[in-house]
């Protein structure tokens, strides 16, 4: 029976390991593997990793990853969960992502495996179609176990290289039954693909708050500037409207005034008249 061991952990890391006295490598090599579907927006989103099928047992495989054949000894950056795969699909060019990758890589559909599983969808590219052929016949062998069918023509227009997981999820053995030794390798209990995809997550969310924030600060210097426009339009429109309504009361004044003089010096002159021929009369 085997027992947990703590393997040697950098300082602020607590992560559990159990050694795994029988581990068989089935088959190896580097392929490029797709980010989450969030990330899936540029080229230099997938990331070259060099991937190990390890059997385990019978019927329990575990489907690793590392940054390269070097840290193959080391922790896996990640694990791709069969026992959790619901649908392998060889030539995936009906997959709804499948333009975007044609077109950014000029791939044909042989040269990559697509893999559903329960957490995330993964894309699987390689440099030749007999590479995939080979990755797609040890993952399906490694499957074996479980039922499956393959899709008809009408499920997927191309109709072969595609298999469909019938049953659920299956559930990781605890102990394992041992068989001959071939070599030893100690991975942890759970892997979950936490290095690479937490960073590609951190930095999706990061990307997201920079754009509001940008967009945030568009939206207030752009009503700002509105404000800031029709306050001084409404200050030049009142300054016209008072200066001409001020002009048109002072030309009123004006006129009132010369009205006043016109009827005074108008009395003046009939005055002196008046004064003028009553003079004369009396005389």
């Amino acid at each position: 029976m085997l027992k947990k061991s703590k393997s040697p952990v950098t300082p602020g890391e607590s992560v559990f390991f159990r050694p795994l006295s029988v581990v068989l490598k089935v088959k190896s090599g580097n392929l490029y593997k797709s980010p989450p579907q969030y990330a899936m927006k540029t080229e230099k989103s997938w990331k070259k990793r060099f991937f190990v099928l390890f059997k385990i047992s019978e019927g329990h495989h575990q489907l690793m990853y590392f940054r390269s054949s070097d840290d193959e000894g080391q922790k896996p950056l990640g694990e791709i969960e069969l026992s959790r795969v619901s649908l392998l699909h060889r030539n995936p060019q009906h997959q709804p992502k499948w333009e975007w990758i044609q077109k950014t890589f000029k791939c044909s559909p042989d040269h990559v495996v697509y893999i559903k599983t329960e957490r995330r969808d993964y894309f699987l590219r390689g440099e030749t179609s007999e590479e995939m052929n080979s990755w797609f016949s040890v993952l399906l062998d490694a499957l074996k176990d479980r039922p499956f069918r393959f899709l008809s023509v009408e499920e997927v227009s191309n109709g072969e290289h595609t298999v469909e997981a019938i049953s659920g999820p299956m559930v990781k053995k605890k102990n394992p039954p041992e068989l001959k030794k071939i070599r030893s390798l100690s991975v942890p209990d759970v892997h979950y693909n936490t290095g690479e995809e937490a960073m590609v997550r951190s930095t999706a969310f990061i990307n997201v708050l920079v754009f509001l924030s940008k967009t945030t600060l568009k939206c207030s210097l752009l009503s700002l500037s509105l404000s800031l426009s029709l306050s001084l339009s409404l200050s030049i429109y009142l300054s016209i409207y008072l200066s001409i309504h001020i002009y048109i009361t002072y030309i009123y004044i004006y006129i009132y005034i010369y009205i006043y003089i016109y009827i005074y010096i108008y009395i003046y002159i009939l005055l002196c008249n008046f004064i003028v021929c009553t003079f004369v009369f009396v005389k």
